[in-house]
């Protein structure tokens, strides 16, 4: 199933960078969930699908600069994401001879020894570096594909259009997966836990997805007129409504976030009537969301792990109890900070490291692979501890100064 849509999209790409463009934007948020129709599931380690269909995106993107001119004007990227891209590429390579015995120049051989009290080979831990390398690798890579396209107006507007179509119809499957079975393109747990997916890996990845499209497509169809307005405001609709039936309460505080900031942006920034037209788009949506949420979803996984919360904090509970093992997970991560400040473990090696850390505090949880949280998981990894917390705001002087 996975072959032909590569085909398709390396040829595509290869013949017309634009068109092909266009095809990845289309496929990205649909491709994720194709392993699970098919029994492979988070269990089975596997590449996830959405990366294997950007290198088939990059490998026809490199033929057809072979045998035809750019399309497009160059848009070099700015000095920081270089920065990034070097920095993950050199810290990826030491990590993957690390676990390789820095074969051939330290070892006669590759060994695939148990590098972790899980029971994980090194050939398990070349897997995480480089996937997680990869990934890092191509988003900066996808950035500046991208933007290359900005520079062209009217090929902003065909993007968002092919982007809104698959975005519509992997909300309508999530409305599927809710209202009539959720197993179809769903893991065994969160299908246990009642928690949809729609066409991505899981529930927090559809909210946080939610959370960053939902706000720019509200934003862009403030500038269309007639039916594409329409349309646009439809599929922002769709994807709000969502938000309850995921039961991720990190992406509703991540749209709420969203529309504040979107609202700022906007009155500070244009004239009265476009402040107008923003402010009842907004309250249109509010009252639509309130509504949906008291009268249709009232009952929703969202409403009930709100009450779970709730009834966590009336009940005075312990700390760990109310943020679900989340401290616990926090101090493991904070101990691999204090342990590697300057090098880190590696790109791609704290999932690899974690269980150590969380074996040593005698704790025994089925979640191991991450800290459910950005800063923690990002600490242990290359380069200090410090700069980890300061990378954001070097990235952002870097990239002014560039």
């Amino acid at each position: 199933m996975l072959a032909p849509i590569l085909i398709f999209l390396l040829v595509r790409t290869a013949t017309d960078f634009r068109k092909g463009l266009l095809a990845f934007s289309f496929i990205f948020p649909l491709i994720n969930v194709l392993p699970y129709f098919f029994g492979i599931d988070e269990g089975i380690p596997h590449a996830p699908a959405a990366l294997v269909a950007f290198l088939a995106f990059v490998m026809g993107r490199m033929t057809g600069r072979i045998f035809a001119e750019p399309v497009l004007t160059k848009a070099p990227l700015r000095l920081s994401l270089k920065l990034l891209a070097a920095w993950a590429a050199v810290s990826a390579l030491i990590t993957f001879l690390r676990y390789m015995d820095f074969f051939p120049w330290a070892a006669p051989g590759i060994y695939e020894l148990k590098v972790n009290v899980a029971g994980l080979s090194a050939g398990g831990a070349r897997m995480s570096v480089l996937f997680t390398a990869a990934s890092l690798l191509s988003g900066i890579a996808m950035f500046a594909f991208f933007r290359q396209a900005s520079l062209d107006r009217g090929f902003i507007r065909r993007l968002v259009i092919a982007f809104s179509l698959s975005a519509s119809l992997s909300f309508l499957f999530g409305y599927f997966q809710s209202l009539w079975r959720a197993a179809p393109g769903n893991t065994p747990y969160w299908n246990e836990l009642g928690q949809i997916n729609a066409t991505f890996k899981d529930p927090n990845s559809l909210a946080a997805f939610i959370a960053g499209f939902v706000p720019l497509l509200i934003a862009f169809a403030l500038g269309q007129t007639g039916a594409r307005r329409v349309f646009l405001i439809v599929v922002g609709g769709l994807g709000l409504g969502l938000m309850p039936l995921s039961g991720s309460r990190s992406g509703m505080a991540a749209v709420a976030v969203a529309a504040v900031v979107f609202l700022a942006g906007i009155f500070r920034r244009v004239g009265k009537a476009l402040r107008r037209r923003a402010a009842y788009v907004a309250a249109g949506f509010i009252l639509l969301f309130v509504v949906w949420n008291v009268a249709v979803v009232h009952d929703s996984m969202l409403s009930r792990r709100i009450g779970w919360s709730i009834f966590q904090i009336k009940e005075k509970t312990a700390p760990g109890d109310f943020f679900n093992h989340r401290l616990t997970l926090w101090a493991a991560a904070g101990r691999m900070l204090r342990d590697a400040p300057l090098t880190g473990v590696g790109l791609g090696a704290f999932i690899v490291t974690f269980p150590d850390y969380l074996k040593d505090k005698n704790v025994s949880l089925s979640i191991t692979d991450s800290a459910l949280n950005l800063v923690f998981r990002s600490g242990p990894r290359p380069g200090s501890s410090a700069s980890s917390f300061l990378w954001p705001f070097l990235a952002g002087w870097l990239g002014a100064w560039d």
